[in-house]
């Protein structure tokens, strides 16, 4: 399941940073590809599309924007999927 979330995330994060998915490596900062703090909002909102969940809100308005690499948010993505799949 982990693969088909990471090369829908990588899908989403190409369109976003106007990218080849193949230029976009799975230990890439979100920033290092050049998505700032509105892309990443956009890509928040094209990744609970997609996957049809929710992000939680975070207290630190921080920590909702540094979603760190492409590996991270596949995890975080996972673990999201499976706590509101469980939900429903």
């Amino acid at each position: 399941m982990s693969d088909n979330i990471k090369a829908v995330l990588l899908e989403l994060v190409a369109q976003r940073a106007e990218k080849s998915i193949d230029d976009i490596s799975p230990d890439a900062r979100l920033d290092d590809i050049g998505i700032d703090s509105l892309g990443v909002a956009e890509l928040i909102f094209d990744i609970e599309d997609r996957f049809n969940i929710t992000i939680p809100d975070s207290e630190d308005i921080q920590s909702r924007f540094d979603l760190g690499t492409i590996d991270d948010v596949t995890q975080q993505l996972e673990k999201q999927i499976e706590i509101q799949g469980q939900q429903k």
